[in-house]
């Protein structure tokens, strides 16, 4: 039993915070937890608690030690049901040590082909991993707590942030709440129940770690900066949320971004991750990370509800090396001055019919290497998919050509390699079309035995013609390799 605040921490392994809390009563801390999370935070932080895993191990070990009925004071049966927050501001975070980290987003939970994929990954195959679910589980209340319990059966560590199927309020939920910001705070009231973190935490492997952040997010009209009263009212008619969302009567819905933004406030200003920041939102923090609006044609109103650039200052804020995100379906990956993005979607069954995507291996053979997104066995590689990426250091392959400056044209990038270089010998012309999902070898065209006293008359364009949704992502790359003396493109 748990008696003072000395025994607090003695049983929680903190004995050297006794001088920063000296004076401090349990029964002052408890009532900091009654006020919710934030509040013991921030009081923490104000008594010189400086480390962030410090005030976080003490706020959860003290609702833990509430909810088990250990603590000796008055009052803790009514305490331990206000220990969630009445607002949903994510400020906490916990230290957990895996090696790997994975990233879904849009489970769509509803559909039984969502559920059975996971089936095929053994119960605890994955214990010293985490996964990250960037929203859109199910509206469903007791679909959305079965499904944190199968990722827990097989992840050691399992993050969610919400989406905006998440918070429907449909007539299958029972009325159960009054707002979708209600349904929000229910969802990470079931996470802390059944051990699915929604705060800030830490990933931690032998050689490295990260920090991985949930940020709160709702979309603006405004993202890509071409909505218009026609679409902004197409996609009022076209889009479930506006329907099955209900806010509180003060909130208009053109506030919601801010007002999800602001749930980040806390750990936003947090100063003391000591790893590397990886987050994650439901939403898109760019418009450059979906196919421009034009490429829609009638349902170009569903630009309109897809992202917030609040998410991208904040994910700056925090310095993020990844950004994990979700909604619009289309398996993503993208780099921006510093920052690669990624999303992983599942999807609805008849999209996966509709067109392909990398994430859909897991439906076959629930092999999970193509969403996995870190490891601490390479804890300072941000870059899943180097072939792909095409734009940060590790992506540029080892053996690409590299022409000399004086043989690069005008106008070309001055090491050769990159978006209007001009190489200098002509080549043949070479077409391949593939009408499948499968990968292919490089097309080689064998050079001219001389080609080493003719370099320096000619062109080397490689073509390449995005196949639509999202598909843009790929990146072809022109080199050279030597096998036997002779040289092949």
């Amino acid at each position: 039993m748990i008696t003072d605040s000395a025994s607090l921490l003695t049983t929680l392994k903190l004995a050297h915070l006794s001088d920063s809390l000296a004076g401090e009563s349990l029964e002052s801390l408890m009532e900091q937890l009654q006020a919710g999370r934030p509040s013991l935070l921030s009081h923490l932080k104000a008594k010189g608690v400086s480390k962030l895993a410090d005030r976080q191990t003490l706020t959860n070990g003290l609702s833990r030690a509430v909810r088990e009925e250990r603590i000796g004071a008055p009052g803790t049966a009514a305490l331990a049901e206000t220990t969630v927050p009445a607002k949903p501001v994510l400020a906490a975070a916990a230290r957990r040590r895996v090696t790997r980290l994975y990233a879904l987003s849009d489970l769509h939970w509803d559909f039984a082909e969502n559920r059975k994929w996971l089936d095929k990954v053994s119960d605890g195959s994955h214990m010293d991993d985490a996964v990250v679910l960037a929203g859109d589980i199910t509206h469903k209340m007791d679909q959305f707590e079965d499904c944190l319990r199968a990722f827990k059966r097989k992840f050691g560590v399992v993050i969610f942030v919400a989406g905006n199927h998440d918070l429907w309020i449909k007539p299958d939920v029972g009325g159960a709440f009054a707002t979708s910001l209600d349904k929000l705070v229910w969802c990470h009231i079931s996470c802390e129940r059944l051990g699915v973190r929604t705060t800030p935490t830490r990933i931690e492997g032998a050689d490295g770690a990260v920090w991985v952040v949930p940020l709160a997010s709702w979309y603006t009209h405004t993202f890509d900066g071409h909505s218009t009263a026609e679409s902004r009212d197409a996609s009022r008619k076209g889009f479930v949320d506006f329907n099955s969302c209900v806010w509180p009567a003060h909130v208009d819905t053109d506030d919601l971004e801010s007002l999800f933004a602001q749930m980040n406030t806390g750990v936003v200003e947090e100063r003391s991750y000591d790893a590397p920041v990886i987050t994650a939102s439901h939403f898109l923090p760019r418009a450059e990370l979906m196919p421009p609006r034009k490429s829609w044609g009638r349902k170009a109103y569903i630009c309109d509800a897809v992202g917030s650039h609040q998410i991208e200052a904040q994910l700056r804020q925090l310095n993020a090396k990844m950004h994990i995100f979700g909604h619009t379906h289309i398996s993503w990956d993208a780099y921006f001055d510093g920052v690669h993005y990624i999303q992983n979607a599942v999807r609805y069954p008849h999209e996966r019919i509709g067109w392909k995507s990398r994430v859909d291996e897991i439906q076959s053979s629930g092999d999970l290497a193509n969403i996995l997104v870190w490891s601490s066995s390479d804890p300072t590689n941000f870059c899943p998919w180097p072939g792909r990426c095409g734009k940060c250091e590790r992506s540029r392959p080892p053996d690409a050509l590299v022409c000399p400056p004086s043989q690069v044209e005008p106008g070309a990038a001055a090491d050769g390699v990159g978006k209007g270089s001009r190489f200098a010998h002509a080549l043949p012309e070479v077409k391949g079309y593939f009408d499948d999902d499968e990968t292919h070898e490089w097309a080689s065209v064998p050079l001219p035995a001389d080609w080493t006293r003719t370099y320096g008359a000619g062109t080397l364009t490689v073509c390449w013609r995005d196949q639509g949704w999202g598909s843009q992502k790929g990146c072809l790359w022109g080199r050279l390799v030597r096998r036997g003396g002779a040289a092949l493109p």
